[in-house]
């Protein structure tokens, strides 16, 4: 195969707007993970960069390794959503290598978004690979934007020490290991800078607090917890309240007397895509007087009570009109 010369990898902030520009025409395929709930109006898309500059350390790890992950340090004051990573690397041998590597969005210790691609970085050339298919929610705080290559040829690898610029923490490992402190077996080298950008749409505003409803065997907490219901019944002879069981995230079913009798279904549907409402519909399987109560806990003056007379056959309910809390 001819000599082959090293390859280096350094993710680094603020590599020249022509190579993250080249990388915007390629999309790719990833897996989403569960995201955590924030509702906050979100600003226009931001392009951001991590960015260490010149690293004139390098560590030459014996034999082929498993993996490079370079990873960038941030925060946002209100939470956000990021929609792209771009990722560069300098290929220093003098073949072109195919990669398979994964871009992640890291929160505390959670993975929120990693999408995983392969592409062929051309021999002793800069490429940057792009990735707009992310839809990423992150909390207020500190969040990580990462990239690990996990499939390489057998070349040594060459990897810069931590470093900080502006404030950002920049860090390179290869697998499980830190490079010691020290000159790597030929010397201090100076390492190509290439790096690391991601796309955030930041939130204006910060996201209100969770929902603090909290089931019970009187309360259903319906659509992610934000909604809290509640019901009474009276008979002729005897009142008290009854008994909430939970179906799925928006639907749960009332009892009286008895658990095996069911005596009403409450659904609350997020419909604020149709007319910027949260709908609520009742089923009712008893003529006993009832007095259900929906309750918004992001907005506990927010509240709608359906009722039914004693005697009366309850009369199905599709409130479409609901609630209007949105979003």
């Amino acid at each position: 195969m001819g000599k082959r010369m090293a390859l280096s990898f350094v993710l680094m902030l603020g590599v020249a707007e022509r190579l993250f520009a080249q990388a915007e025409d390629e999309a790719m395929t990833g897996f989403a993970i569960p995201q955590p709930v924030i509702i906050a109006t979100e600003g226009a898309p931001v392009e951001r960069s991590f960015y260490t500059g010149t690293l004139n350390w390098y560590w030459q790890p014996g034999g082929a390794s498993t993996s490079i992950t370079g990873s960038g340090y941030s925060t946002t004051t209100n939470g956000g959503r990021i929609s792209g990573i771009t990722v560069c690397l300098y290929n220093e041998s003098l073949f072109s290598r195919q990669f398979r590597a994964t871009a992640s969005v890291i929160q505390g210790s959670t993975t929120i978004q990693a999408i995983t691609f392969s592409t062929s970085f051309q021999p002793q050339q800069a490429s940057c690979h792009s990735l707009f298919n992310l839809d990423a929610t992150v909390l207020p705080g500190e969040f990580r934007i990462s990239s690990s290559f996990n499939l390489f040829d057998a070349d040594n690898i060459f990897a810069g020490i931590p470093t900080t610029s502006s404030g950002q923490t920049f860090d390179i490992s290869v697998g499980s290991q830190r490079p010691p402190v020290g000159s790597g077996p030929q010397g201090p080298v100076t390492m190509k800078g290439i790096g690391l950008r991601y796309r955030i749409a930041e939130n204006d505003a910060p996201p209100p607090p969770p929902p603090s409803c909290v089931p019970d065997s009187h309360s259903l907490c319906l659509n992610n917890g934000r909604f809290r219901v509640e019901a009474t019944y009276h008979t002729a002879s005897t009142s008290g309240a009854a008994q909430a069981v939970t179906l799925t995230d928006d639907t749960g079913y009332l009892w009286f007397f008895d658990a095996d009798n069911v005596e009403a279904v409450v659904k609350v549907l997020n419909a604020c895509g149709l007319n910027s409402r949260y709908w609520v519909f009742v089923a009712g399987l008893t003529d006993q007087g009832v007095d259900i109560v929906v309750t918004d806990t992001l907005q506990p003056d927010n509240v709608k009570l359906y009722s039914n007379p004693l005697g009366q056959t309850f009369v199905t309910i599709t409130d479409t009109e609901g609630l209007d809390s949105c979003p």
